[in-house]
């Protein structure tokens, strides 16, 4: 199932490239409106984003529109496993892990007891909810922990 699933991420992650800035920039603005739409995210106050990366859903136009509006809280690497940090605005973000902006370790860590919404970066997900990501398993044990 291991080799199932790298040969998988690497078809995806080819598919993925394939899209040009502006065909992501598209998707991206659609999958943007659709999110704005939606209730929970209406309703919620408490929201863990991600930071894109490699052709990823561009989240940034969310996240600095809704600083200061909701609390905005971002993932940064800690060995094996992510804490979420809020954000007070984006110019407070430094390359982390992975080339990846983070916030700074000092901002408030987010109680997952109050989180109203996680959005997640992943390479696919299927009828049943269940996620591809790029294999670090970052995610899925955070996931778990929620």
């Amino acid at each position: 199932m291991k080799k199932g699933k790298e040969e998988l991420r690497r078809i995806l992650k080819s598919m993925r490239n394939e899209f040009s800035k502006t065909k992501l920039q598209e998707k991206s603005i659609q999958i943007e409106n659709k999110l704005e739409n939606f209730e929970k995210f209406l309703l919620s106050k408490n929201i863990l984003f991600y930071f894109p990366i490699n052709n990823e859903v561009n989240t940034l136009n969310l996240i600095k529109k809704y600083i200061g509006i909701k609390n905005i809280y971002l993932p940064k690497t800690n060995k094996d496993q992510l804490s979420f940090h809020k954000i007070n605005n984006i110019e407070e973000l430094k390359k982390g892990n992975y080339s990846i902006y983070e916030p700074p370790e000092i901002n408030d860590t987010a109680d997952l007891k109050c989180i109203d919404l996680i959005i997640v970066p992943l390479l696919a997900v299927d009828k049943n909810g269940n996620r591809l990501g790029y294999g670090k398993g970052y995610y899925d044990k955070f996931l778990n922990e929620c």
